[in-house]
């Protein structure tokens, strides 16, 4: 019989720059009472790919499914922002309207609805504001992908289109492809 530990699922990841760690809340299923849980596991390492491996090697049974580019994206961040509180800090302290209290440094919110219902041409984006959607993009589908074993999931759904109008690159005098 499998132990309740061993079916730790991971619900959050996040960074907490003031304690220095990367953040995971996760569940433990199973057992008269299921529950939400939150592990502060303490970055060590001078590079993004030794983060993730000393994390990896630390705290495996927690991280089993966290993909590894997800915790390679929060290294890069983590490494980012302490890289520039050492290089810029403010003779009188750090001001209430850039960080939260307790949360470290609060990275600005993308709206992706708006965005699309705007139907806004990314690329006249910057770089970051760019890597910020792609972000919210990125999160927005993990939250809605319906991984093996969840309720719901069907490998390789296949779904025939009809068009209501003609798109004007794709005639009908090309030959089939098959």
């Amino acid at each position: 019989m499998a132990r309740r530990e061993d079916n730790i699922k991971a619900l959050k990841i996040g960074v907490n720059l003031d304690r220095k760690a990367i953040v995971l809340d996760y569940s433990v299923p199973g057992g008269a009472f299921p529950s939400k849980r939150r592990r502060f596991m303490p970055v060590a390492g001078e590079s993004a790919s030794d983060i993730v491996r000393s994390l990896r090697s630390r705290h495996a049974k927690y991280l089993v499914g966290v993909r590894d580019d997800t915790l390679m994206k929060m290294a890069d961040w983590f490494l980012e922002q302490t890289s520039k509180a050492r290089t810029s800090k403010p003779a009188s302290g750090p001001s209430q309207s850039a960080e939260r209290p307790g949360h470290g440094v609060a990275k600005p919110r993308v709206e992706l609805k708006q965005i699309v219902e705007d139907n806004v041409d990314l690329n006249k984006f910057e770089d970051d504001k760019l890597a910020d959607v792609k972000d919210a993009m990125e999160k927005e589908f993990a939250m809605r992908a319906k991984a093996k074993g969840t309720a719901g999931f069907q490998y390789d759904v296949k779904k025939s289109f009809n068009p209501v109008e003609e798109s004007g690159w794709d005639s009908s005098d090309s030959e089939p492809i098959d």
